[in-house]
């Protein structure tokens, strides 16, 4: 009976600590998107799978894919040379924005 009492006790608060925020914002698992640069006039494809960390763009003039858990981009020109990069810090996205950046 006090395991029953002890645990009825712990186990609230132990999810209290441990469930997600709900004012957290997140993209869905895998999404598709079209994507316009007025500065440079020029529109892209971007396909996200967050279950795989993975990035693909689609420019005019090339195609990258981003591994997010190796932090490189792969460029694959119009020739079809390919050439790894390292992933530039504007090119790193998350999935999720904790609430505390939500206001």
């Amino acid at each position: 009976m006090q395991f029953l009492a002890l645990f009825l006790l712990v186990a609230p608060v132990a999810y209290t600590v441990a469930a997600p925020d709900p004012t957290t914002i997140c993209f869905p698992e895998k999404m598709t998107l079209r994507g316009f640069s007025l500065s440079r006039q020029v529109q892209v494809n971007l396909s996200m799978d967050f279950s795989q960390n993975k990035i693909a763009v689609v420019y005019p003039e090339k195609t990258t894919v981003s591994d997010l858990n190796t932090k490189y981009t792969y460029v694959v020109d119009a020739t079809g040379a390919c050439t790894r990069e390292p992933l530039s810090p504007s090119g790193y996205f998350t999935r999720c924005l904790p609430g505390r950046l939500i206001d």
